[in-house]
């Protein structure tokens, strides 16, 4: 950790005193095991991370409208997120509603728009079953809020201990862990008319699994675009009436990102919507903060406050 001079905000650029930055994931963020080595034989050293920022305009560049200065904005930045000051493009700034604080902020500038775009997809009704995999991490547990109203029978998939001890929290009806040899089976005792409705955050091998559970008519949506994919054949699609949502399109339905990311934000001023916060840490420990989520010691969203 070091000082160094507060970034100036170039033409377009503002700059922001932050509040709250959302902990980046590799390889956006270099770890101890990337440099050096053969792999990465080059390494920049010195690079500040980039990653979503909220805070407070108090600068701006030419070419800048007076009227940013002095709200409370959030974005996502290539470099220099890591800091107490960070420079940003105007133009890609998020108004942040008053009520919703720089943590929420943060947490919810990519999952709100995810997950309230499953939400509306996944179409659930009271008579319907829903698989969370995992239930615990920055998606689901907006989707679960998201449902509530539903009536819907909602099972929870947990992984790790750190699951077990934010799942309290979640307002799921069954709590299942993956970790048991059984997991699949005790999701058919617990819906014997089958599996209507999968939302999967883990793909691979648990994905394919447990997408073995959908009854003939299922929805199967992945909610991450950064993990392996369930691979599907067109026949077994076919044959059993499954409708399976691309991940890569889970936020590019009508409305886009940029709406949902509005939606999302609305209904957290109104107190229906609030994020997972797995741990916050001092932005001088970033390095205990990747440690930690590499270890599986957190779940949830992990957010650094400088």
């Amino acid at each position: 950790m070091r000082e160094v001079p507060d970034p100036a905000p170039g033409p377009g650029e503002v700059l922001m005193d932050a509040e709250a930055v959302l902990l980046g994931a590799p390889p956006s963020v270099p770890t101890e095991c990337e440099v050096p080595s053969a792999r990465t034989p080059d390494p920049v050293i010195g690079v500040i991370p980039g990653g979503v920022v909220m805070g407070t305009v108090i600068g701006s560049g030419s070419g800048v409208a007076a009227e940013h200065l002095g709200r409370r904005v959030v974005t996502r930045v290539g470099q220099g997120g890591y800091a107490e000051r960070v420079a940003a493009p105007a133009s890609s700034l998020v108004p942040v509603p008053a009520g919703v604080s720089g943590v929420a902020a943060v947490a919810l500038y990519d999952a709100g728009p995810v997950a309230t775009g499953l939400a509306e997809i996944a179409a659930v009704r009271r008579s319907d079953r829903v698989v969370l995999l995992p239930v615990v991490d920055s998606v689901a547990p907006l989707v679960v809020q998201l449902l509530a109203g539903t009536g819907a029978c909602l099972v929870g998939v947990v992984r790790s201990e750190a699951d077990r001890e934010h799942v309290a929290g979640i307002a799921v009806r069954h709590v299942v862990d993956i970790r048991a040899a059984d997991w699949t089976h005790q999701i058919m005792d617990l819906v014997p008319g089958g599996v209507s409705v999968v939302i999967d955050g883990l793909g691979g091998r648990d994905g394919r699994i447990a997408a073995w559970l959908l009854a003939d008519g299922g929805r199967h949506l992945t909610s991450r675009t950064d993990v392996r994919p369930v691979r599907w054949d067109a026949w077994e699609i076919r044959s059993r009436k499954l409708t399976v949502h691309d991940p890569r399109r889970s936020v590019e339905e009508p409305g886009g990102p940029t709406a949902r990311r509005t939606r999302a934000y609305e209904l957290a001023a109104a107190g229906r919507l609030s994020p997972l916060i797995g741990a916050s840490y001092p932005l001088i420990r970033a390095d205990r903060a990747h440690h930690d989520v590499a270890g599986g010691a957190v779940s949830g969203s992990v957010v650094l406050l400088p």
